[in-house]
């Protein structure tokens, strides 16, 4: 059996990355979301313009979701914040400990989730998601920037002032998890990011990239991924690309080119056919 496909589809918001997950539906695979976008539920239920499959996808438990809010911070929070930021120097602040760090566990839902998908839509407990099968599953999670709250969260708790070890955690953990989702999982993976730009440390200039923690995890991250795909939307015209000079894509699976269809079908087609290959290659040796 050869790896699923591992995919980031980024883009700005309102860009059709969440829209694009009916399409997996449409490629005939069951669906399994980590939402972290506070409008993922919302776009999701939204059968305008979709397929007779998707409409029918919750029902016939095509498609599942877990939700977790990033940030659970309180008025109570954000005024200590406040006050701290008003009677303290950004030097002191950033040599304080984590006032309340074990309240931002939301990070911790996230690895429960992955070792035992709870459907928030049926209460169902359908195991870890390192079992899916890349023939019919796969396992999407939207969006990384509700992980960069998160990481951060974990370890430095609302802290107003964030010092470098602090940030450098928070990049390390990320990364491993990351790497996890690319090389642990043996499903299908589409990680859905925001974007933004950063200097590309190799050629020059700047570019569109990943939004990650730090400034070289927007560069390094592709190359865990079989496919970076952009997202584009122009004129009530939405499209995907993956030949923009301006960003820092990838096309291991998806063809070169703009202004593609933006569907996960001709993706999972591709990989269907080279595991057909594969093991007819086995079966004729």
């Amino acid at each position: 059996m050869i790896p699923g496909l591992k995919i980031i589809l980024m883009g700005p918001p309102g860009s059709g990355k969440t829209h694009a997950i009916r399409t997996l539906i449409d490629a005939d695979l069951e669906v399994f979301c980590i939402l972290t976008e506070p409008n993922a539920i919302n776009t999701l239920t939204n059968y305008r313009n979709s397929t007779p499959a998707y409409r029918n996808a919750i029902t016939d438990g095509q498609l599942h979701w877990k939700f977790i809010q990033p940030s659970k911070a309180g008025w109570d929070s954000m005024l200590k914040s406040a006050k701290l930021l008003t009677h303290s120097t950004l030097g002191s602040l950033q040599k304080l400990p984590a006032p309340d760090k074990r309240d931002y566990t939301q990070f911790y839902e996230v690895l429960d989730t992955c070792s035992n998908f709870v459907d928030d839509i049926t209460g169902k407990e359908l195991g870890p998601v390192d079992n899916l099968d890349p023939l019919k599953q796969v396992l999407v999670i939207d969006s990384l920037s509700g992980l960069n709250d998160m990481f951060l969260s974990l370890v430095t708790g609302s802290k107003p002032v964030k010092s470098l070890p602090e940030w450098g955690a928070a990049i390390d953990a990320e990364m491993r998890f990351v790497n996890h989702l690319c090389f642990g999982i043996l499903s299908h993976v589409v990680l859905m990011a925001h974007v933004t730009r950063e200097t590309d440390e190799v050629l020059g200039g700047i570019k569109i990239m990943v939004s990650a923690l730090g400034r070289k995890a927007p560069q390094e991250l592709p190359r865990y991924f079989t496919d970076c795909i952009l997202t584009k939307h122009e004129a009530g015209s939405f499209s995907w690309t993956t030949a923009d000079s301006r960003a820092e894509t990838k096309s291991t699976t998806l063809v070169a080119g703009e202004k593609l269809e933006p569907t996960f079908v001709p993706l999972i087609a591709e990989w269907r056919s080279r595991l057909s290959s594969t093991e007819t290659g086995v079966t004729d040796g």
